[in-house]
């Protein structure tokens, strides 16, 4: 019976490898987005100055939380920054190619054109790293550029996979077990 338990350990295992590899090897997908993302934004100013002076000159950091969600067409959002907090800005615009990610954000009191701020990062390992060009509005009234990083909530399918795959392996052991205990 163990020699049979053991080739299934190595049968699943093998399985869970190539199944990992193949998934790192595949491109994101905009659902890989979806989630909410935590971490730290490092600011430094483009254009602080006496008008509009860096808080805590030359850069400053602050707590982002990124909510994302699947499109909703009827507000014509895919999620909100928040940043301390509060609400700073609108997903308005989010597409992934490869592992790079686009994001545009609006901020949400001010009715503009364009878009107040832009995101580009790339996604691994579920967290996601780039550089955030606010345009004015959404961190007091001028540009900034920082980088943010960030990590999602939401477990990573290999992680998920390989827990089932171990749940599994553990409910074979036991029904063979108990097989084994009937017949005797």
């Amino acid at each position: 019976m163990s020699n049979r338990f053991g080739k299934l350990v190595a049968a699943a295992t093998l399985g869970t490898a190539l199944s990992v590899s193949s998934f790192g090897a595949t491109a994101a997908e905009l659902s890989d987005l979806f989630g909410t993302w935590t971490g730290s934004w490092l600011f430094g100013s483009m254009y602080g100055g006496p008008s509009n002076p860096v808080p805590t000159s030359p850069l400053f950091t602050r707590p982002v939380t990124i909510d994302l969600d699947s499109f909703d067409a009827q507000a014509g959002l895919y999620g909100h920054v928040f940043i301390e907090g509060a609400v700073v800005g609108n997903v308005t615009s989010l597409s992934v190619v490869g592992n790079a990610v686009t994001m545009q954000v609006t901020h949400p009191s001010i009715d503009l054109t364009r878009p107040t701020a832009y995101f580009f990062g790339t996604l691994g390992n579920h967290s996601l790293i780039g550089d955030y060009d606010v345009r004015g509005y959404l961190y007091g009234n001028t540009e900034w550029r920082g980088t943010m990083t960030l990590a999602s909530s939401v477990p990573e399918p290999a992680a998920a996979m390989l827990l089932g795959l171990g749940l599994v392996g553990v409910v074979l052991q036991a029904r063979r077990r108990r097989s084994a205990e009937a017949q005797v």
